[in-house]
């Protein structure tokens, strides 16, 4: 499931805003699992002609997870004395960033190139940024052709 909202045309680039929730259920483990994943975006594309366009993109992507509650009985400890039943949960957030830059070129009819660059980095990192540096940025050349 997800909503795509046009955001009209400014700047010769004709920009949209995107959000693609995930609702993770895991019940194999006994003390259950669960999660939201959201993916927010905006995008802005340049088209130069029918058969070249440059997109742009930023994304907001924050990861909430829940590993819900355990329960422990509680057993004899090495003296051999009792110990109390235990609850266990854990929970938290991470939060990701993407910068992205996609280029698209018609070679023909029915053969497009396209070339792009895409930045990821934990929001929570404390190394500093640098955009596109080469442990955070992933590269690719994608062929595509129509039938």
């Amino acid at each position: 499931m997800y909503a795509t909202v046009p955001l009209g045309e400014l700047a010769a680039m004709k920009w949209s805003a995107s959000f693609v929730p995930n609702v993770h259920f895991y019940t194999k483990r006994p003390e259950g699992q669960n999660g939201l994943d959201g993916l927010m975006t905006l995008d802005g594309t340049y088209s130069f002609n029918d058969d070249y366009s440059l997109t742009a993109s930023v994304y907001y992507r924050p990861l909430w997870y829940n590993t819900g509650q355990r329960f422990r009985l509680g057993g004899l400890d090495v003296n051999g004395n009792r110990q109390d039943p235990t609850f266990s949960s854990q929970q938290g957030l991470v939060e990701l960033g993407y910068a992205y830059l996609y280029f698209s070129a018609a070679v023909t009819e029915n053969l497009n190139i396209d070339l792009y660059a895409e930045h990821r980095r934990d929001l929570s990192a404390t190394n500093p940024f640098i955009l596109f540096n080469e442990d955070e940025t992933s590269y690719g050349l994608v062929l595509s052709t129509s039938l």
